[in-house]
């Protein structure tokens, strides 16, 4: 039993980390290139310039929430997997460490989790869904403004960037219930509640990993439930 917990650990520890770590380089890059785009973006001078200098200062603005965003994210992933790796070699062991308290915290924290998703979710989703959504949200969203304003010809085009979002995700991934959900509901303006819902996520799994590898009567608790 103890090995299959060890095996579990390590191996979601390793998910964490390369998620994290993956992510932070793909996001460089997309800072790299939206630097670009602000250096030699230039509106089109034409009766439809208004329209189009206020989409660019929407895009800016959503980027610069995008770079916070996704950057605390997966520094909080890689914490919550650097975690369980190193607690291996601490588990169920006799630490003289009382941590229930925290580990109680942490379930009332994956429950106020799962109140917050279901907030920002539509009705009709699937909490799963909806976690699964706000995963992907932030960083799908920064892909979408830099290939909008990296094509001359999407640029010219006269839609207000929600009405474009909402065309590139059915055109990408029209194929299912979860896709629906994203082209629907994936741009409303509740991206503070996204970020509090990962927040609130991986401070629980921080927790419960705290609890669970320094706490011998907590981890007895969990694994005889």
């Amino acid at each position: 039993m103890e090995m299959f917990i060890h095996i579990a650990l390590f191996l979601f520890g390793v998910f964490l980390i390369w998620n994290g770590f993956n992510s932070l380089k793909k996001l460089k890059e997309n800072n790299q290139k939206w630097q670009e785009i602000e250096q030699f973006y230039i509106v089109p001078n034409d009766v439809y310039r208004e329209f189009r200098e206020e989409n660019f200062e929407e895009a800016k603005y959503w980027v610069s929430k995008f770079k916070k965003y996704i950057s605390i994210s997966l520094i909080m992933s890689i914490l919550c997997g650097i975690l369980p790796i190193l607690g291996i070699f601490f588990i169920n062991k006799e630490l003289n460490t009382d941590f229930i308290l925290l580990g109680n915290i942490s379930f009332f924290l994956f429950f106020a989790s799962f109140l917050i998703i279901i907030y920002c979710n539509d009705e009709k989703t699937f909490v799963i869904n909806g976690a699964i959504g706000v995963l992907i949200y932030f960083d799908t969203k920064y892909k979408l403004l830099i290939n909008l304003f990296s094509d001359k010809q999407e640029i010219n085009t006269v839609k207000n960037l929600k009405d474009k979002f909402t065309e590139y995700i059915k055109l990408k991934h029209d194929d299912g219930y979860f896709i629906n959900y994203t082209s629907e509901t994936l741009y409303k303006e509740q991206i503070h509640g996204r970020m509090f819902f990962l927040c609130t996520l991986y401070m629980g799994l921080f927790l419960f990993f705290w609890s669970f590898i320094f706490d011998k009567n907590f981890y007895q608790q969990i694994i005889s439930f």
